[in-house]
């Protein structure tokens, strides 16, 4: 499945890429995968990304943050951020009186795709 908010640069046979494809896969994170070795204009914009002009893999852009080869706990902070951040401004809470709790009516943004992602804790 492609996902516009978690973007994975990289090279198959890279196994730093390796082991974030199978950790993406495994937590079942919605992404998108480039292999800059097989494609020409995915490795300009990953070039684009670096004030060097190298193409540094493994990165990842989350939104608008990138992660060069990061750590599993700053990318799952990173992660957690693209998920709230496929929320809109919550509504008024409500109380609701049968069940005795308030309720926040969460809306979701058009192309959400947080439904798909599952976290670890």
């Amino acid at each position: 499945m492609e996902a516009n908010n978690v973007l994975l640069y990289g090279a198959e046979q890279c196994h730093k890429t390796q082991f974030y494809l199978d950790f993406l896969k495994e937590k079942k994170v919605a992404f998108s995968f480039f292999d800059v070795t097989k494609n020409f204009e995915k490795e300009q914009e990953l070039r684009a990304l670096f004030a060097s002009g190298k193409a540094n893999f493994p990165t990842f852009l989350i939104g608008h943050k990138r992660l060069r080869n990061p750590k599993i706990g700053l990318l799952e902070k990173w992660l957690n951020r693209a998920e709230a951040a496929n929320y809109e401004t919550p509504n008024t809470p409500k109380y609701d009186s049968a069940a005795f709790q308030f309720t926040c009516g969460i809306v979701k943004k058009n192309g959400d795709v947080s439904d798909l992602i599952e976290y670890w804790r």
